[in-house]
């Protein structure tokens, strides 16, 4: 058995240590590059799809190889007066991770790639850096022409359908409703260079947001792989995904000074108070007015949004080692 004097002798060489090994930890210079966002709580952000076009269709082999499995591979229907690009298509689910990639292959028209290949996340958990690095050795000279950011909101997080329809922005994109989905919104067309839709996503999200780049975007932002996805925080927010009000005193101060209908216009917002959007462009249209921006007001959202960019951006940056 020890003694007293032997064990307060020990705990305080320990404490010595203890305190020598914080000494110098405090005299060491912190590193900025590996300093981490917070965690937001209100919202988190995955990549959902990621698309490229390749110079022919990726080998059956090296696929499966990787654990996919081929669902099936059959022809592509015909779609109403749709243009048809593709004759076949196939698609691969993998067990464990749960993602699938769809390919379609065998061009009906000769200005298009001999073959498109999309990987789709699981709804999860989003599409993991080495998981992509693992399938591109497959793809054949592979052009990346698809990026899409999916930011899943929470419940307490508040936003939902009404708030995104009265709060958001999204670039220039004009918001779209459909009668068959009631519950979707849309902002933006598929053949635009970036496409927005909000939606529902029970069991995983209280509402996602999902902002589908196409090849268009990724040009004019010179994004040319997927080792420049750290690049889109700063790209898409705020000028992409953003979420802000009128603010009310001050363009009731402006419209008091400044405009000569302005009780007409007070009028205008209010009736559109239901969309942020359809605000802006209505004292456009039929007012002429301009720099609107500056009676914005943003929403507390927007770090919660920013903050999950980043955290995401850093994992994918360090090969989601984090």
């Amino acid at each position: 058995m020890p003694t007293s004097r032997k064990m307060r002798t020990d705990r305080r060489e320990s404490e010595l240590c203890l305190i020598k090994e914080l000494e110098k930890s405090s005299r060491r210079r912190p590193n900025p590059t590996v300093v981490k966002p917070p965690v937001p709580k209100g919202c988190v952000v995955h990549l959902d799809r990621v698309g490229f076009s390749c110079d022919q269709a990726p080998i059956h082999n090296r696929l499966t190889a990787l654990g996919f499995e081929r669902i099936y591979d059959h022809f592509v229907q015909q779609k109403g007066h749709k243009l048809k690009l593709y004759s076949r298509v196939c698609r691969y689910y993998h067990p464990a991770l749960h993602s699938q990639i769809e390919i379609a292959y065998e061009p009906l028209r000769p200005w298009i790639p001999f073959s498109r290949v999309v990987i789709v996340a699981n709804d999860r958990r989003g599409i993991r850096r080495q998981e992509v690095d693992a399938i591109l050795p497959a793809l054949a000279s592979p052009r990346l022409i698809l990026a899409e950011i999916a930011v899943d909101f929470a419940a307490t997080s508040g936003v939902t359908r009404r708030f995104v329809l009265s709060h958001g922005r999204f670039g220039k994109s004009q918001v779209r409703t459909s009668s068959r989905y009631p519950e979707n919104l849309w902002f933006g067309s598929r053949r635009s260079a970036k496409f927005v839709r909000g939606y529902p996503k029970p069991g995983v999200a209280d509402f996602r947001v999902e902002v589908e780049l196409h090849s268009g975007f990724l040009r004019k932002y010179e994004i040319k792989t997927i080792a420049e996805f750290h690049k889109l925080p700063r790209i898409l927010f705020p000028l992409h995904i953003f979420f802000a009000g009128i603010d009310e005193e001050s363009f009731d101060r402006f419209a008091s000074k400044h405009l000569r209908f302005a009780d007409t216009i007070r009028r205008v917002v209010t009736t559109n108070s239901r969309s942020l959007g359809h605000s802006l462009r209505a004292l456009r249209a039929e007012f002429g007015l301009q720099n609107l921006q500056r009676h914005l007001t943003p929403m507390p959202i927007n770090e919660e949004v920013l903050r999950a960019l980043q955290v995401w951006a850093q994992k994918w940056r360090s090969g989601g080692r984090q």
